[in-house]
C-alpha cells in the first residue's frame, strides 16, 4: 500500500506553508510505503489536506478504483510545526481504519506512534480511538467528523 498526500487550498499563505510540510513529511510518506502493507482492495491511501473545511473534519472519499482515499480539513492556524503535528495526527488516525491486518497495525503503531512529548495528541488532546465503523467505509457519527454525502463546506 503506497501512500499520497496531497492539499488543495483557498488561502495562499495555507498553501505556501502546506508545501513546506508536504516536504517535511516525505521520509514520514517513504517509511510508510516500505512497509509494504497489504490491505485487501487497496493499492493505495489518498490523503488530501484542504482549508476548506473545519478543522478534524474527515470525509471518505468514494471511489471505483482501488483507492481509500480521505478528505480532511485542517484550519492551518498555528506554527509549521503544529501543522505537520496535526497533519501526522490525523494520517494516524486514517491508517486506523484501512482495515490492516492485526500484525499490520502493530507494524504501524510502532514506526508512527505519536511523540510522547506531544501530550495524546493534536493540541494534548486524547487520540481517538477508531470507532465500530473504522475500516468499513464509514466515519464514525463522532463530533468533527463529516459522514459520507454530506455537505463539507463547500459549495458547487
Amino acid at each position: 500500500m503506497r501512500l499520497s498526500l496531497s492539499y488543495a487550498a483557498r488561502d495562499r499563505g495555507f498553501s505556501k506553508r502546506f508545501r513546506r510540510v508536504c516536504a517535511k513529511l516525505q521520509p514520514v510518506i517513504d517509511e510508510f510505503d516500505a512497509l509494504n502493507l497489504v490491505v485487501p482492495g487497496y493499492e493505495a491511501l489518498l490523503f488530501d489536506v484542504t482549508d476548506d473545511m473545519g478543522p478534524d473534519e474527515l470525509e471518505l472519499v468514494e471511489n471505483n478504483d482501488s483507492y481509500f482515499q480521505v478528505l480532511i480539513g485542517c484550519d492551518g492556524q498555528g506554527t509549521e510545526e503544529q501543522l505537520t503535528q496535526h497533519v501526522l495526527a490525523m494520517l494516524r488516525r486514517v491508517i486506523r481504519m484501512c482495515q490492516l491486518s492485526p500484525k499490520d497495525l502493530e507494524r504501524v503503531d510502532l514506526r508512527f506512534a505519536p511523540p510522547a512529548s506531544a501530550g495524546d495528541g493534536p493540541g494534548g488532546a486524547p487520540q481517538e480511538e477508531p470507532s465500530e465503523n473504522a475500516g468499513r467505509g464509514h466515519p464514525s457519527s463522532e463530533p468533527g467528523r463529516t459522514p459520507i454525502g454530506t455537505e463539507s463546506g463547500t459549495s458547487t
